[in-house]
């Protein structure tokens, strides 16, 4: 795993198979393109690092727990928050410190109980290994040295990482089984099914459930859809689209997006509109699905989204949902 943890730390959004498949075995490869953490980029002999798929895969590794925190959008030199684990009767804030000459005493100067993942052992001192070791009130842990593969997913001692279609499948006992109508769950993709109820954008809830299921809470109903239901999977695999993996951006970041993850301003804008359509089609509105783009607030849209099956908290400083 070193190869891939190398390129990670270094910030590389896009590298080379060719780079990786030597030093990777073909076991851990296939497990990080399992994972969504490895994208096919659409041209031969390269592969996309995906940032938010890797942190959700450390979150299911490390049981952290999300709470709200959108993951992030791409991984520069710094400290990127991934959320919290439980330590016993404590919390500790997990952190992902990435990037070529941060300073392992920088970055816990200051901070409460918690966790470092770092992507190789170059950031860190044999001294700084043995004084935050486990148990310390800082612990740090090298990813290269600790993610490992079995039974072709990734894996971390007694934790696996599950496949990208289910990344928060954290717990070993069955998912229970979505309340979908069977009119919302029988038909193949990837045509979408109407959900009716709302006359408005504003009188729509969406909140995420884990990345392959969100609850619609509106007028009268409540419902669990999947990707598929929503005619939000590739045709052949049932893979979640892109369009569906703007909406997990959306309700995690409580209905605002703001990255540049899917590309450029063009691209997203051309993401987020084909959303909107999609949308107005599931939900039978002709009204647009999003404000129009502004840059110091990002995408906004008009219904309500939120990380968790819960009612939605106040948004962030911004427009609020609208017709």
């Amino acid at each position: 795993m070193h190869a891939f943890f190398a390129a990670v730390e270094q910030g590389l959004p896009v590298v080379r198979t060719a780079d990786l498949a030597p030093p990777l075995a073909p076991e851990e490869l296939a497990a990080l393109r399992d994972a969504g953490v490895l994208r096919d980029e659409g041209r031969a002999g390269l592969e996309e690092i995906s940032a938010p798929d890797l942190a959700r895969a450390l979150r299911a590794l490390y049981g952290v727990e999300g709470r709200g925190l959108p993951v992030p959008a791409k991984l520069g030199r710094g400290t990127h928050p991934l959320g919290w684990c439980r330590d016993g009767d404590a919390d500790r804030d997990v952190f992902l410190l990435n990037g070529p000459g941060v300073s392992i005493n920088m970055a816990i100067l200051g901070l409460r109980r918690a966790l470092l993942l770092v992507p190789t052992a170059r950031l860190v001192s044999a001294e700084e290994r043995a004084k935050h070791a486990a148990g310390a009130f800082v612990v740090i842990d090298v990813l290269a040295e600790s993610v490992t593969v079995r039974d072709g997913r990734l894996a971390r001692a007694a934790a696996r990482a599950p496949s990208a279609p289910d990344l928060s499948a954290l717990s070993p006992e069955p998912a229970p089984s979505p309340a979908i109508p069977p009119s919302l769950s029988s038909a193949p993709p990837p045509a979408p099914h109407v959900i009716a109820g709302a006359t408005r954008w504003n009188e729509i809830h969406i909140s995420l459930v884990d990345s392959t299921t969100v609850r619609v809470d509106l007028p009268g109903a409540s419902v669990r859809c999947t990707h598929v239901d929503l005619g939000m999977a590739l045709k052949k695999s049932r893979r979640p689209r892109r369009v569906w993996e703007l909406l997990v951006e959306l309700c995690e970041g409580y209905g605002i997006f703001q990255s540049r993850r899917f590309g450029s301003a063009d691209a997203t804008k051309k993401l987020v509109s084909r959303l909107g359509r999609e949308l107005g089609a599931v939900f039978g509105l002709s009204d647009k699905a999003f404000h129009p783009y502004r840059p110091k607030e990002g995408w906004q849209s008009r219904f309500q989204a939120s990380p968790h099956p819960t009612p939605p908290a106040p948004r962030p400083a911004g427009r609020a949902g609208g017709a």
